[in-house]
């Protein structure tokens, strides 16, 4: 942790800790005694807190079995995927995201279950099944609205930011592990959580 205008810094050492179900809150001590910063709050896989796309990915696809993987495109998000994303993403099933990337609507939904995938030129929708989780994703690109929408069981998880928006559902733990923007669009911060 790192806040320059405060003066704050702090190191995680989580070499001898099981990060696969983790739980991590942080606590600051001032003078006046224990302050909790809730925007730190996390539970789930504690790997997943990197913020390359293709170790993320990765991460992800390691445990398939575990996981359902929900993305939606903002904006014109593929185009800017680097080489070595688009190649776990293959891996995973996907489709090549070097031809007609330009300008393209994008959802996919990936478990150990099966790929569900579309890209087009306009609005985007799915709505389904897998597992016990009710899926319904959205894409559309900018003359369609440019948005980005994933929910489960009704409740929506997508940030809505320009990118790759990925919600990752835990299928043993039956809940959200994460909901994050990765931004392959512009240099602005490449993960939103």
């Amino acid at each position: 942790m790192r806040d320059e205008e405060q003066n704050l810094y702090a190191d995680l050492d989580i070499k001898n800790i099981d990060i696969s179900d983790a739980y991590l809150k942080v606590f600051v001590y001032d003078e006046i005694g224990r302050k909790e910063i809730k925007d730190l709050d996390w539970h789930g896989n504690l790997a997943l807190l990197k913020c390359d796309l293709s170790e993320y990915l990765e991460t992800l696809y390691e445990d398939i079995d575990k996981y359902i993987v929900i993305m939606s495109v903002k904006n014109d998000a593929l185009r800017g995927i680097d080489d070595s994303s688009a190649s776990v993403l293959k891996a995973m099933g996907l489709a090549d995201f070097e031809e007609d990337s330009e300008r393209v609507a994008y959802y996919a939904i990936v478990s150990s279950e099966g790929t569900i995938e579309e890209k087009g030129k306009e609005s985007l929708s799915y709505e389904g099944n897998m597992g016990d989780a009710e899926i319904a994703v959205e894409s559309a690109i900018v003359d369609y609205g440019d948005y980005s929408s994933i929910r489960i069981d009704g409740q929506e998880y997508a940030n809505n930011y320009k990118g790759l928006n990925i919600v990752v559902y835990n299928k043993q733990t039956h809940r959200v592990e994460d909901s994050v923007s990765f931004n392959t669009v512009s240099e602005e911060p490449a993960t939103i959580r």
